[in-house]
């Protein structure tokens, strides 16, 4: 009964211990049921957002479909997009997908990052399909350890029962004295030790007494010395007719001592039979428990090294998070360089908008620098009217003549040269207007334009940071290759004595497996990366062709039209052509515009501010020339 009882708990230990280890394993490793959807659905975030966007429907229904849980994708408004419930048609399929989110039994939700959709799918639950073999196999080894145990129990008894047996026998071939032999011996043996016991009393006296006698004899008293001689010769008396009595029964001891280690000897003899035997069955079951030791050896070598397989598993499940981990730094500086991207595309929108409008500008200002050399030339013609007239008038006084029509001729002609002015100067004064926005623009597009290379120099600072760390993972990634080929290598020897292990080297190669088609994403990533950096590289020689182009024209323009105004004042032309020389120098240098052009302005009001005085001090003459003419019109009229 004892062996059945221990078989049976031999075979639900080893079953539960081995199935409770390597479901252990298992969830610890592979099995998170949490984090397995999650991982299937962050790759397809940005298409299936993308897709909702565009409301592809059948797009998304074919992403979903290749999902081995179910799943539901609903836009901002909870409308239903897609699905993968199982249906004939699509409106069935999202009927179904409509109930299911009415049940709540899609348990879980994930929303993208723009907030545009929504992913509804169903969390795995704690039973796998896959611990089935587990359960069988732990079943069926505890069931062969338990038939082993018990073979090896019934195997053990099979001995000892013979021993016992053969011990019986002897007992019972023994002398029937055997018994009283035995009884006789214990109570000579408590005899023996009585004997001893007075013995030892008695020579405590003897002792005792001869004491006394020696204190007697060195310190005679003479009253007490007779009386004391007397006690003594007594005490010494008694313990003498002790010391006989115990010769006799000594005497007695050592006869039946002599007759009992005859006896003894004969069952001696006896017991060295059955001893040898003993010794014969004890070296059977020796024999029996080095094999067994044996055996439990190889089990402990075994678990040895299932624990080193296990260790290794974990070490290589570590790796493979922390190349997760470093996917997601990846992903997360694949979405950074999308936003710089996208703040690209918004600066390139809003330089070409500026590109147009300053287009517009450069035209109006065309359109009035014509106007303004118009004007000027309109007032050079005045002038040199003005000068023919003051010297025709200059003849005529001369020569006496009146010329009264002249000179109503040329005071509509210094009116009509005094309005000029004055539409001259607001048109002066609306040119500088906008030459000023014209610099403040540039001046800000400048700073934009800075900013937009700093922004670059970032984002090739962060691409070179990546490519990087991305030579590091793939270094990291080839010796991890090599570590899991040697691995594989040491499992294929393994696996010649262990059938067992053959489930870990399947297990690692699919984890090489998708290690390497993790590589070859990093490797596309890397060289997407790269493509991006050229573009962006091109972009940036573009912007800054674009950037010295306008600053070129611009520039240019304005230098012209400088000369030309230059040009057609005469009498500054070596001051206006110093200034344009200063300002070439500070538009390469990148100089502080707005100061030149501030001087350039105060030195067109000044210019115009002569002009001015030139105008009053014309008037005066005219007005001189006017009290002159009434003067001479007065005489005329005395003369007629």
């Amino acid at each position: 009964m004892s062996v059945l009882l221990r078989a049976l708990a031999t075979f639900l230990g080893s079953a539960f211990l081995l199935f409770a280890g390597f479901t252990g394993w298992y969830v610890w490793n592979f099995q998170d049921s949490s984090a397995q959807p999650l991982y299937r659905l962050r790759p397809l975030v940005s298409e299936i957002s993308r897709a909702v966007v565009n409301e592809n429907r059948a797009q998304l229904d074919k992403m979903l479909a290749g999902l081995p849980f179910q799943t539901v994708v609903t836009d901002a408004d909870g409308e239903i997009m897609g699905s993968n419930l199982p249906a004939v048609s699509a409106q069935a399929r999202r009927e179904q997908a409509r109930k299911a989110l009415q049940d709540q039994t899609l348990n879980s939700q994930l929303q993208t990052p723009d907030g545009l959709a929504r992913i509804y799918y169903q969390q795995s639950g704690f039973w796998n399909p896959v611990l089935w073999f587990p359960l069988i196999f732990s079943l069926l080894l505890g069931l062969c350890l338990s038939f082993w145990d018990y073979l090896k129990g019934t195997q053990s008894e099979e001995p000892v029962g013979e021993i016992r047996i053969l011990t019986r026998q002897a007992l019972a071939e023994t002398d029937p004295d055997q018994e009283a032999w035995e009884d006789e011996k214990h109570r000579l043996q408590a005899k023996i030790n009585g004997l001893q016991k007075q013995l030892e009393t008695t020579e405590q006296l003897l002792e005792q007494a001869r004491l006394n006698l020696h204190q007697v004899r060195e310190h005679p008293v003479a009253s007490a010395a007779p009386e004391a001689l007397k006690t003594l010769e007594k005490e010494l008396e008694q313990a003498r007719q002790q010391l006989k009595r115990q010769g006799e029964s000594h005497q007695l001891h050592e006869q039946l001592e002599k007759h009992w280690h005859e006896k003894q000897e004969q069952w001696q003899k006896e017991q060295q039979a059955l001893r040898q035997n003993l010794r014969e069955q004890e070296l059977a079951q020796a024999r029996l428990q080095k094999q067994n030791t044996r055996l439990e050896d190889e089990l402990a070598q075994a678990q040895l090294s299932e624990r080193e397989k296990t260790r290794q598993l974990e070490q290589n499940h570590a790796r493979l998070l922390e190349l997760e981990d470093i996917n997601r730094q990846l992903y997360e500086a694949y979405q950074e360089i999308e936003k710089l991207r996208k703040s690209e595309l918004d600066l390139m929108r809003r330089e070409d908008l500026w590109h147009k409008e300053k287009q517009k500008l450069l035209g109006v200002l065309g359109e009035r620098e014509q106007q303004l050399d118009e004007t000027r030339n309109r007032l050079s013609q005045s002038r040199v009217k003005l000068r023919e007239l003051s010297v025709a008038y200059k003849r005529q006084l001369e020569l006496g003549l009146n010329m009264p029509d002249d000179l109503i001729e040329a005071r509509n002609l210094l009116e009509h040269l005094i309005a000029d002015k004055d539409v001259v100067e607001q048109e002066n004064a609306q040119l500088q207007v906008e030459l000023g926005d014209k610099h403040s623009e540039i001046n800000r597009l400048r700073k934009e334009l800075e900013t937009r290379a700093t922004h670059l120099q970032e984002s090739e600072r962060r691409l070179e940071e990546r490519e990087k760390e991305l030579k590091k993972l793939r270094l990291e990634l080839e010796l991890v290759g090599d570590t899991l080929s040697d691995k594989l290598m040491d499992l294929d020897r393994l696996s010649r004595t262990h059938s067992e292990d053959t489930l870990a080297l399947e297990e690692l190669i699919q984890e090489r497996d998708q290690l390497k088609t993790r590589l070859l994403d990093l490797e596309t990533r890397i060289e997407a990366l790269n493509e991006e950096k050229a573009l962006l590289l091109f972009e940036k020689d573009t912007l800054a062709e674009k950037l010295e182009g306008i600053d070129i024209q611009d520039y240019e323009l304005q230098i012209e039209q400088l000369k030309q105004s230059l040009q057609v004042m005469g009498s500054q032309q070596q001051r206006k052509q110093q200034a344009i020389q200063t300002l070439k120098e500070k538009l390469q240098q990148g100089g502080d515009l707005y100061e030149k052009l501030k001087r350039h302005v105060e030195g067109k009001e000044r210019e115009i501010a002569r002009l001015h005085e030139d105008l009053e001090r014309k008037e005066s003459i005219i007005h001189l020339l006017d009290q002159k003419l009434d003067k001479a019109g007065l005489r005329d009229s005395v003369n007629s």
